[in-house]
């Protein structure tokens, strides 16, 4: 989180405030191995919307269709 944070530029404790309210909002889960917690957006077509949000390109999918 503290990675999290300084990129945002944001403090650590409103940081985890907001990954935890994010979390139960279903939006991203969150996976604890040893001392690290690993986020990650909880449903691929969050991603998209998300990057529309920001004005991003949109993320190539990481599904391929034949």
């Amino acid at each position: 989180m503290t990675c999290l944070a300084e990129l945002a530029g944001a403090s650590q404790p409103a940081t985890s405030q907001h990954l935890a309210k994010l979390r139960l909002a279903g939006l991203v889960t969150a996976t604890r191995e040893g001392g690290f917690v690993y986020y990650e957006l909880a449903k691929p077509e969050t991603r998209a919307l998300l990057a529309q949000a920001l004005g991003l390109p949109e993320p190539k999918s990481a599904i391929q269709h034949s």
